[in-house]
């Protein structure tokens, strides 16, 4: 991203939209680890095969979609397109992505059998039950496309963008540890925070959030996937 995309006389207005973004984010995380923190452990079927997932998913989705429409107008309203990285990649970009995505894989994995972030998660099952495949197939469509475009829209495309008048160490790394944190998940803030780092430094490389967005729906896809393995 370069430097005469983010300052312009009488145009963009990084401050208010900063304030705004960490302001959210900050928000997001204190929700999450507040509601994370009173959950009572309960041997529930998991959340892939539950509507709850799918009703709670799509609201937050929406507000995240909402909240970065928002702040990358509190930005720029002229500019709206530019703000949310809405531009053409190239297959370079996409095997960045690729690249990214195949090391957080490997990062994840590792951590996980020390972690257990899955486990604390609760979405993924781990025998599949073919009687509830309607809930499975509405919530694998949401983590894996709606999930990734609502997260990468406020993350990577907003919020590195406004962040980036801070230079790039700040809007990437920052970038990415809100990423990790909004989740409210401790074991699962390494690998999240890792991954966030890396799609951060796509969009930056790229200027587009969809390279990042695709690596994003991959990576839960195939998390998703890799749970009914063995099984």
């Amino acid at each position: 991203m370069s430097a005469e995309t983010i300052a312009e006389p009488n145009g963009p207005h990084p401050r208010r939209a900063i304030i705004a973004w960490l302001g959210f984010t900050g928000l997001l995380t204190f929700i999450a680890f507040a509601l994370n923190g009173s959950a009572e452990t309960s041997d529930d079927e998991p959340l892939v095969y539950s509507y709850d997932l799918t009703s709670g998913a799509i609201a937050l989705d929406i507000i995240l979609i909402s909240a970065a429409v928002g702040i990358a107008y509190l930005y720029w309203d002229r500019d709206l397109w530019n703000t949310f990285g809405f531009r053409s990649f190239t297959w370079r970009d996409l095997r960045l992505a690729g690249v990214v995505t195949v090391a957080s894989l490997v990062v994840a994995a590792v951590l996980e059998q020390f972690l257990h972030a899955g486990d604390e998660q609760g979405i993924t099952a781990s025998e599949w039950d073919p009687t509830r495949v309607t809930p499975f197939v509405i919530n694998a469509i949401l983590i894996v496309v709606l999930a990734p475009f609502a997260e990468e829209l406020l993350f990577r495309g907003v919020g590195v963008h406004v962040l980036a008048v801070l230079g790039a160490p700040v809007a990437i790394i920052g970038s990415g540890v809100m990423f990790g944190l909004i989740h409210g998940i401790v074991a699962a803030l390494p690998p999240l925070i890792i991954f966030g780092i890396g799609l951060a430094y796509v969009r930056w490389r790229t200027h587009s959030v969809f390279p990042a967005m695709v690596a994003h729906g991959t990576f839960n896809g195939i998390g998703l996937a890799a749970s009914f393995i063995g099984t």
